[in-house]
């Protein structure tokens, strides 16, 4: 039997679809897809539109990460001058967090002590722009990668009570 002969013979028994692979096309049996109701054609558009939704889905999850970045770095640009000293913001923190100064050195990671750590990193870079990380981080006892870390989860994570409770003490005094 020649090939033309089998193309005929084939295309009179199967209904065949063309599906692009780059710079292939195969021609695909109908019967490789039996019982799911979708043209090989159809389920290679579903693909392709899952494929788009993932890639549009992570554009926006990246476009809000970098909308936060910027309205934190606009806050810290906008706070006040400098009129904090770091120990008055330390000795509120820790009064805010029941935290002493010897869990906020040391090397506790209990939710408490880190906290307390991530509310003064947050608290020092919105009141005190003048400083480095590597600053903070040296007062902190510290690396400066953990003070970007810290302050920037602090940033995302609602402590409303404690930040008004640091910030009342502050104004206080």
């Amino acid at each position: 039997m020649s090939e033309s002969e089998m193309r005929r013979q084939l295309d009179g028994t199967f209904r065949t679809y063309s599906l692009e692979r780059g710079y292939h096309t195969l021609r695909v049996p109908e019967t490789w897809f039996p019982g799911c109701g979708k043209t090989p054609r159809d389920l290679q558009h579903e693909a392709e539109a899952a494929r788009k939704a993932a890639a549009k889905r992570e554009r926006d999850v990246l476009a809000e990460r970098r909308r936060e970045r910027a309205a934190m770095k606009l806050a810290i640009r906008e706070a006040p001058p400098a009129g904090v000293s770091l120990e008055r913001a330390l000795e509120a923190v820790l009064r805010a967090w029941d935290v002493t100064s010897a869990q906020f050195l040391g090397a506790s990671r209990t939710p408490r002590v880190v906290g307390a750590r991530a509310h003064f990193a947050w608290l020092v870079r919105m009141r005190r722009p003048d400083l480095s990380l590597a600053d903070i981080g040296r007062f902190m006892g510290r690396d400066h990668s953990t003070v970007l870390t810290a302050s920037g989860r602090f940033a995302t994570r609602p402590h409303h009570e404690r930040v008004e409770a640091v910030d009342r003490e502050l104004a206080s005094e």
